[in-house]
């Protein structure tokens, strides 16, 4: 059951309404709230403030409770020097596990390989490849890379985390081209068997990430 209780201070994430799981992710705190809005300092991301469309719908998630409400921005206004954002709070708060709740924008340098399995069910390596995790969960991974891939072609990841280096196996779930950046790609990627003390360590790290920079805001 969802209480939906909004306190003064929780930490609180900000992403557009999307369905794709990985689409990026802003970081905040509350400031006020009550039954029908929600004040929070300005959003950032990747250490740097980001300036949010007005009247565009968002989902909030709060780490206190694990839930999350949609909202629309409806206002920046500033108070003793902080820029606060307000949201005006649509419907009722929705639960949520605690591997999709996790998130982080990041700037991590990875590699990858492509990668398949064999008859005996054990992944190989193809080819390595250089890419950049731009944002992080529990579930799964968005990376930036020059490649050309396929959706639903399985990467072997591997990723530093802090003293970690970690090894996982992908599966790409989605795809977007940019051209304007030298025409690098950017995939959603889904982790495929991965083990519950490696999902955890990933969460801890965020956990420990995103208190880092709750603490910037103070």
């Amino acid at each position: 059951m969802c209480n939906g209780k909004i306190m003064v201070g929780d930490r609180v994430e900000v992403s557009p309404i999307e369905e794709n799981s990985t689409a990026r992710t802003y970081v905040s705190k509350v400031e006020t709230s009550d039954n029908k809005t929600v004040q929070i300092h300005a959003p950032f991301q990747n250490w740097g403030c980001s300036k949010l469309p007005l009247k565009e719908a968002y989902w909030l998630r709060f780490i206190s409770g694990l839930f999350r409400y949609k909202a629309t921005l409806e206002r920046y206004t500033s108070v003793d020097d902080f820029q606060l954002v307000e949201f005006q709070l649509i419907g009722e708060c929705e639960s949520l596990q605690k591997r999709d709740y996790f998130r982080l924008s990041t700037g991590i340098p990875i590699k990858y390989t492509y990668t398949e399995k064999d008859e005996l069910g054990k992944w190989s390596a193809l080819r390595s490849y250089d890419a950049m995790a731009i944002n992080l969960s529990g579930g799964g991974i968005m990376m930036t890379t020059e490649v050309d891939l396929a959706i639903y072609d399985f990467v072997l990841i591997s990723m530093p985390l802090d003293d970690d280096d970690m090894l996982l196996v992908g599966e790409i779930r989605t795809k977007d081209r940019f051209e304007h950046c030298g025409g690098k790609f950017r995939y959603g990627i889904k982790f495929r068997d991965i083990s519950d003390i490696d999902r955890d360590k990933i969460i801890r790290y965020i956990f420990r990430q995103q208190n880092l920079r709750i603490r910037a805001l103070r």
